[in-house]
């Protein structure tokens, strides 16, 4: 039953759903980060059937982190999260959509280890991905991404071995949609991914000993290359509606606007920004928490505490402390099958993240299928063993199962006690009100800029909810001007309890 390739990824897929429903359940969290926020924005942009928006005339009221408000108003990231959680409204609900995501992710994982390892191994590896707790939460339920990539990084990882085995025009666009899904998703490191892949590919496929005909192998890169050019055409596409020119991405443009420092501390910093909001310049000035990262990693020392604290942050988000015991059997396997390629890929990655001002679980993504086919070939060696293998990977396992819960728990309770937890809560007591509402946020002078409240969809004036910035009284009697059919409401964000009161001054101009 296993030998089969779809049963083993619907099994996969199946445990994977299964696993965000028990998240889901007992945790349901709504949006309540930049980049979540963000992302619904693209989500609801493409179901209005378009790829970006018009500037809205008071835009400078509803400027926020990870938004471009001008050429057009979009977010800064690619669209493929978006349109992951377009999918998801479509469906009822975002969370239906990241779900999906990671169910097709895990199964793809599962394809890409049937490619190095034997079909019952390789459906025991898909099963660590999909029951693990949290990337489940993180990447299942939550809404900033992480699975797209990891689908993307399995698929090229999973085609290029059978490129070089049998050059079938399928394992050619396998290839494609990989590449093309990480470009869509995580570009920066989804290039990094393709170098190994693709030199893994131009060594196997220059090999004077069993390699697939020279016409077969043409066919399978033709095919490669079709469905990339395909990606890159709707890339070209996007980025012109978007930025309007086909090689300038959004995220480019907007951290031309805001940002004070580059992503990777290998760049230059930015020249000065201005701000229109103090919670801005708190959020991405040359004082803000991004550029003080950038600065403490500017130096050799910094850096190389930069990479411990990387190692921390993500040892701690995959919790790969106890099967990490696992790899001691590294130069036993050392011999095997793409063990050495997949060592070196991981090495180069690490490399890449390394350079990047900061660390999140989902950056690493795109490798998440490779460094799960060296666990679970280190872990088939140790249950070679005899009398303790089977026995000591179990209580690793079991012990991993038991930190993954741990964190998972650990990560969830912080988001929950976000004050942003109430903003559903607030928007349903605003439409039960029935009419049209307008929010002016208003902010302490020490606000917490990761806490924003300034978030809209994609048509601002048709939403029953407007969210807008309190700015002077001459910008906010333009305000209440335009909105002038809506009942106004203030906000005020670092008082607890929070509560909306209506707004203490005539709206009128």
């Amino acid at each position: 039953m296993i030998a089969r390739p779809a049963i083993a990824c619907a099994l996969v897929a199946a445990a994977a759903l299964a696993s965000v429903a028990t998240v889901q359940l007992t945790h349901p969290t709504p949006a309540q980060t930049h980049d979540e926020f963000s992302y619904l924005l693209t989500a609801d942009t493409l179901l209005h059937g378009r790829l970006a928006n018009p500037t809205h005339p008071l835009w400078i009221h509803f400027e926020s982190p990870h938004i471009l408000q001008r050429p057009t108003y979009v977010s800064k990231y690619p669209p493929l999260q978006g349109a992951i959680l377009a999918v998801g409204l479509a469906l009822g609900n975002p969370v239906f959509g990241t779900a999906l995501s990671f169910a097709l992710a895990c199964a793809a994982c599962t394809w890409m280890l049937r490619a190095w390892l034997p079909s019952g191994w390789a459906l025991f590896g898909g099963l660590l991905l999909a029951l693990h707790p949290q990337l489940a939460a993180a990447w299942g339920t939550w809404l900033w991404g992480g699975a797209a990539a990891m689908t993307g990084g399995a698929l090229v990882y999973g085609a290029v071995p059978r490129i070089v085995r049998a050059a079938r025009v399928r394992d050619g666009v396998w290839l494609g949609l990989g590449v093309g899904t990480l470009a869509l998703s995580r570009p920066y490191e989804g290039a990094v991914a393709c170098v190994p892949a693709g030199l893994f590919l131009a060594r196997g496929l220059l090999r004077a000993d069993a390699r697939p005909s020279r016409a077969s192998l043409r066919r399978a890169v033709a095919a490669a290359a079709l469905v990339v050019a395909a990606f890159g055409g709707f890339l070209a596409l996007y980025n012109e509606r978007t930025t309007g020119s086909p090689w300038t991405l959004a995220y480019t443009l907007y951290d031309a606007t805001y940002a004070a420092v580059p992503a990777l501390i290998v760049l230059p910093p930015y020249e000065s920004r201005s701000y229109n909001h103090a919670v801005l310049a708190s959020f991405y000035g040359p004082r803000s928490h991004n550029a003080q990262y950038y600065w403490r990693r500017a130096s050799v020392a910094g850096f190389l505490t930069g990479v411990r604290q990387k190692i921390r942050a993500y040892g701690r988000f995959f919790c790969l402390t106890n099967l990490g015991l696992a790899l001691l059997a590294l130069p036993w396997i050392w011999r095997e099958p793409g063990v050495r390629f997949a060592v070196a890929s991981c090495a180069l990655f690490a490399a890449a993240l390394a350079i990047e001002t900061h660390e999140f679980g989902h950056y690493a993504a795109p490798f998440v299928a490779l460094t799960s086919f060296l666990f679970v070939a280190a872990l088939r060696r140790v249950c070679a063993v005899p009398r303790v293998g089977v026995a000591l990977v179990s209580i690793l396992l079991a012990a991993a199962f038991l930190e993954h819960v741990a964190m998972a728990e650990w990560r969830i309770a912080r988001r929950e006690h976000n004050p942003l937890f109430l903003r559903p809560r607030l928007v349903r007591e605003l439409d039960a009100r029935g009419g049209r509402h307008l929010v002016v946020v208003r902010y302490a002078p020490d606000h917490d800029a990761h806490q924003e409240w300034v978030y809209n969809g994609a048509d601002i004036d048709g939403s029953a909810v407007v969210w807008a910035r309190e700015m002077d009284p001459q910008h906010n009697r333009r305000l209440f001007a335009y909105f002038a059919d809506r009942e106004a409401w203030l906000l005020r964000a670092d008082e607890r309890p929070i509560a909306l009161v209506p707004y203490p001054v005539s709206p009128s101009p």
